[in-house]
């Protein structure tokens, strides 16, 4: 369970402005005191959360009494001005929290007394007052974050707390004072340690000056919100803009909403055996309150992508990125898929422990994982293609490390294409045997040596860089399927069924749907056709190519007829012209 972050200044944090003794100063003669019976009456306390809280073990344990109190009629009603503190039997626990926590007690403001070791809630409440602009920060929250950890603390059973008059609500009945509210939930996620004051005989309102005031006897629920991360894909986004050649940079475009899945960079189209370039966004979460702290991102690879072992990781803990060391674990699956497992600040038991390293992990701040994936010969054609999705995994219970939970984050999808070969003969009847080249096509031309295949029951599929044996350049027709393709290739007839030298070449291109209803629908194009108009395209699938036993049955439109009508003109104009020097010759005689 995730709950909202919590923004607001706590109570039990602003009233530590006012928690210390005396009322030097602060205006306080026209006040009441409260009686000694009204001041030991049981006050409720209550913890309020966002959601559903209900099975929580939550305790209260007092820290101070309140030892005195004054009180003021303000705005029509009563408000606290002031109350004096006294120890609660835990001295000796605090003492110790506030020098683990490297706190000086040595300053004081101008309303505290000087620090006393038998009483020190009331030095702490007057002094502590750094965290009331946030709970998640300040010396008042690293008291707090070693005060659980004292034995004395961990060991008293304090008051339980239980659900109030809704599941957002525990509260409890308890005897005024100042309060540490332990969230000791064994399993699942819980909050960090709490603090607040009582009300007073039913007062919550302290106002201890004339501008400030403040709630007792309520705490909010100390959980906050862990941001899902953001998975890309980087190929194609910014990738001629040399002056950001990073992958870093090239992964998160500047368009706020793109209008489709490709230029959101959630889905790309390519061939067997090209490399995916993937970029992951999240913050760190709050680790507040932690003593360790788990995070890790997991990328599920389906089965036709291979991860390459070349993660690198980036906080923002400054004005610019920094790279950081993570640990990657991969773990196949049942079902041929792979879950990536990037571990962050990675510990030597093969863990994580961000707290250990929370200079490079401020809270909040942006965090970064670029790394790429191989599409394997496993790839899925067309269809819903290859996904691969995203989530993150964190620590959820200060109690307990390996309590972990997990935020889906987005999936993206690579699309596979392919297409297909038909050989006929000049009369439309198929034939077999015929022999292709296949390569990649630049500027219209074959660009590097023939591709490899491996052969499958339905034809050929493109060999994946792993493989090394078993493949061939040859793709032999009739009616074939090649698949495992994107972009444009030449495709190069290398063997006749005939035996002669009429080998049609064309530029098919092949292009996949990654968008709507269509995503994953693939076509092969004609983009260049056969000098000879031995190639026939439906635009859709299928490449209908010729084969031609002799000159005519070439289409008396293509090249190499022209050819034949070019020599038959010259040969013509070369007899007439012989003939006609003969019939001059046989003039003059």
């Amino acid at each position: 369970m995730t709950f909202k972050p919590v923004r607001a200044v706590l109570a039990s944090l602003a009233a530590a402005a006012t928690l210390a003794a005396g009322f030097a100063g602060t205006g306080m003669a026209a006040d009441t005191a409260v009686s000694a019976a009204d001041l030991a009456k049981k006050q409720p306390l209550t913890v309020n959360a966002d959601e559903d809280i209900s099975s929580k073990t939550l305790v209260a344990i007092r820290l101070a009494s309140y030892a005195a109190a004054q009180y003021a009629l303000h705005d029509g009603e009563n408000v606290i001005r002031g109350y004096d503190l006294a120890d609660a039997g835990y001295a000796t626990a605090i003492d110790d929290a506030i020098a683990k926590a490297g706190i000086d007690t040595t300053g004081t403001t101008e309303q505290a007394a000087a620090y006393e070791k038998a009483n020190p809630m009331a030095w702490v409440a007057t002094n502590l007052l750094d965290s009331t602009d946030s709970p998640w920060a300040g010396q008042l929250r690293n008291f707090l974050d070693q005060l659980k950890n004292e034995q004395a603390i961990r060991n008293a059973s304090g008051t339980a707390l239980a659900q109030g008059s809704n599941t957002k609500t525990m509260t409890a009945d308890v005897d005024p004072g100042i309060y540490v509210i332990l969230d000791r939930t064994a399993e699942g996620q819980a909050s960090i340690a709490m603090m607040n004051g009582t009300g007073i005989n039913g007062m919550t309102k302290l106002k201890p000056n004339y501008t400030s005031i403040f709630t007792l006897g309520t705490v909010e629920y100390k959980v906050d919100d862990v941001t899902a991360p953001v998975k890309s894909i980087c190929n194609g986004i910014d990738k001629d803009i040399n002056v950001k050649k990073d992958l870093l940079y090239r992964c998160y475009p500047d368009t706020p909403r793109p209008e489709s899945m490709e230029s959101q960079g959630q889905t790309w189209e390519a061939s067997i055996g090209d490399k995916i370039e993937y970029g992951v966004s999240a913050r760190v979460p709050n680790w507040t309150g932690y003593d360790h702290y788990y995070l890790a991102l997991n990328d599920t690879m389906s089965k036709g992508l291979t991860f390459n072992n070349d993660a690198k990781a980036y906080t923002w803990a400054g004005e610019h990125t920094k790279e950081v060391n993570i640990k990657t674990v991969t773990t196949p699956q049942a079902d041929g898929s792979t879950i990536v497992t990037f571990l962050f600040a990675p510990t030597s038991d093969g863990s994580s422990d961000i707290v250990a390293d929370k200079a490079n992990y401020p809270v909040e701040q942006p965090l970064f994982v670029t790394y790429t994936a191989t599409v394997n010969k496993n790839a899925v054609i067309g269809g819903d293609g290859n996904p691969n999705s995203i989530s993150l995994e964190y620590s959820r219970n200060p109690n307990v490390v390996t309590d972990h939970g997990t935020i889906p984050g987005n999936s993206t999808k690579v699309y596979v294409g392919a297409l297909a070969i038909s050989k006929k003969d000049a009369n439309g009847k198929a034939l077999n045997g015929a022999e292709f080249n296949i390569y990649k096509a630049k500027d219209g031309k074959a660009d590097g040596q023939a591709l490899k295949f491996v052969k499958t029951a339905d034809g050929y599929r493109l060999a994946d860089p792993t493989e090394t044996s078993g493949t061939t350049a040859t793709v032999v027709a009739g009616d074939v399927d090649v698949t495992g393709l994107d972009g444009a290739y030449v495709v190069r007839e290398t063997k006749s069924p005939f035996g002669n030298n009429i080998l049609p070449e064309f530029i098919a291109t092949v292009t996949v749907q990654q968008d709507g209803d269509q995503a994953g629908t693939y076509t092969a194009a004609l983009t260049k056709g056969d000098a000879n108009q031995l190639v026939v395209s439906d635009n859709k699938f299928t490449f209908t190519v010729t084969n031609c036993r002799h000159f005519n049955e070439m289409p008396k439109t293509g090249a190499a007829w022209l050819a034949v009508y070019a020599a038959a003109g010259l040969l013509l104009t070369a007899v007439g012209g012989v003939l006609l020097a003969r019939r001059r010759m046989n003039a003059a005689k």
